[in-house]
């Protein structure tokens, strides 16, 4: 692996790492600035910047976002996920290699970047990685300020016999510094489509309270057991857990306000329910009461004309 000294030269002699952000290309090689913590040249790796950032879902090249019309500053928003290109093209000879990992200032925002690994020696161009917002908030990308990736170069112990530039000469391939539609719309916009799939759980379970409005405590015990399934789904899968549950931990979180809503909503069904027997019980006891006083009063007219009627005698 390469200290700052021999990466040094390789950024400003051999151009393995070029152009360099802000003013930086044009600083000396002695420059004490090379060694403070705003260089891009670090101990034993180099920072490389967002260039274009292209969005999944965006229709012709002309529309921003796009196929060779990437956004130049963009806010990423929770669970959602976007392709950048660097802002640095990365050019090694036959004889270096490279490693790429992401920043831990990208991770502590709850930022996943994916598809990040290794280059291999003959590669020439930007590189390209996916981003996913993992976190509960939106966060911003700027061309050329915000390092996406930092990379790691190291010496073979010997020349590579045929490096990556060679293997496609003759092929008739060759590789785009930026992505086609195709690539960029292969990326889903929301990741793993989890924006969707809480939307659709949220909604499936609000019908089905709807319709089943009698069996409220059921239905929200379903409810958390469907959603917490899910949960631990996606805990069990990709790459970052706690990256995941930050996203999901706030989605949780908005679903327990729906489903305390729709509780609410359905003791609010349960009372008025109860205050309509209570209405329908007194309309019964009125009308029940009503009715015995009219077979009262029938009786007792019954009677009266009973003993108003003469006696006839019959005499021998």
């Amino acid at each position: 692996m390469l200290s700052d000294k021999t990466l040094l030269t390789q950024v400003l002699v051999n151009k393995a790492v070029h152009p360099l952000p802000g003013d930086w290309g044009q600083k000396a090689p002695n420059d004490e600035a090379w060694f403070s913590k705003d260089s891009p040249v670090q101990p034993s790796s180099i920072d490389l910047h967002v260039g274009y950032i292209y969005v999944p879902g965006t229709k012709g090249p002309c529309r921003m976002g796009g196929e060779r019309n990437g956004h130049t500053s963009y806010e990423l928003s929770p669970g959602h996920s976007v392709i950048v290109s660097t802002f640095e093209r990365v050019t090694l000879s036959g004889q270096f290699g490279g490693l790429v990992f992401p920043p831990s200032r990208l991770s502590s925002k709850g930022i996943l970047v994916a598809n990040i690994g290794h280059i291999d020696p003959g590669h020439s161009g930007p590189l390209r990685f996916t981003i996913i917002n993992m976190g509960a908030r939106p966060v911003s990308f700027v061309r050329e300020k915000d390092a996406v990736g930092t990379l790691m170069l190291f010496e073979l112990d010997s020349e590579s016999s045929r490096p990556l530039s060679t293997r496609f000469a003759g092929t008739g391939e060759k590789t785009r510094d930026e992505p086609n539609a195709e690539e960029i719309d292969a990326l889903a916009l929301y990741f793993a489509g989890i924006e969707e799939r809480v939307r659709e759980v949220a909604l499936r379970q609000a019908n089905r309270r709807v319709r089943n409005i009698a069996g409220g405590a059921f239905i929200v015990s379903l409810f958390v057991s469907v959603l917490l399934g899910y949960v631990g789904l996606m805990l069990t899968t990709g790459s970052s857990l706690a990256q995941k549950q930050f996203y999901l931990e706030e989605k949780l979180f908005d679903l327990s306000k729906e489903n305390i809503s729709l509780v609410n909503r359905l003791e609010q069904a349960n009372r008025d329910i109860e205050d309509v027997r209570a209405k329908l019980n007194q309309n019964f006891s009125e009308i029940r009461g009503r009715a015995d006083g009219r077979d009262r009063k029938l009786e007792a007219d019954d009677l009266t004309e009973e003993t108003s009627m003469p006696v006839t005698r019959t005499e021998n």
